[in-house]
């Protein structure tokens, strides 16, 4: 039941949203992601915000992990290894 609560949340964020989280579980600080998407840092970090926010993740590490443990993950996150700028725990 929390699962799905979880999953229709990541439902409601926008394609950009996504992408950032995209970003972040590739390990994307919040100066990376400024520079990915042409923003300010501060801007950046309100984005951040927002997307936490709507997943009422209490980290952005949490919002990643709710957004990894969906059922349907894009595969270019799944395969998260394979890209250049990776940070996983093994």
């Amino acid at each position: 039941m929390e699962r799905e609560r979880h999953r229709d949340l990541v439902d409601d964020l926008t394609p950009r949203e996504c992408q950032v989280l995209d970003c972040l579980a590739r390990g994307y600080r919040t100066d990376d992601l400024a520079v990915e998407f042409g923003l300010a840092r501060k801007s950046m970090q309100n984005v951040v915000d927002i997307i936490c926010q709507k997943l009422g993740a209490l980290t952005r590490a949490h919002a990643v992990a709710l957004y990894l443990n969906r059922e349907y993950c894009h595969e270019t996150v799944r395969n998260l290894d394979h890209h250049p700028r990776a940070v996983l725990v093994r």
